[in-house]
């Protein structure tokens, strides 16, 4: 989870996977911390870079990657998620 430090707009967040990658995951957004919306899911991750493109007028102060299976033995690893 990543914490911004208070609350921003938000359009997009980027993953980019190491080698464990996630087949299914989400990448959600909270206003505090406990109440999440999901703003993209998948259940057919091929991992490399995927970029998650927010509804409009998305807003939130923590984003977060729920991963719900893996697609290699290493479990889940990413390089960075950038947030914009």
């Amino acid at each position: 989870m990543v914490d911004l430090g208070e609350t921003w707009r938000i359009s997009s967040v980027t993953l980019f996977w190491e080698t464990a990658y996630g087949r299914a995951y989400r990448v959600e957004v909270s206003g505090d911390g406990s109440t999440w919306k999901s703003i993209y899911s998948t259940t057919a991750g091929a991992g490399g870079t995927v970029k998650a493109t927010a509804p409009k007028n998305t807003t939130g102060r923590y984003v977060r990657l729920y991963g719900t299976e893996v697609a290699t033995i290493w479990g889940f690893s990413i390089f960075e998620m950038e947030i914009r």
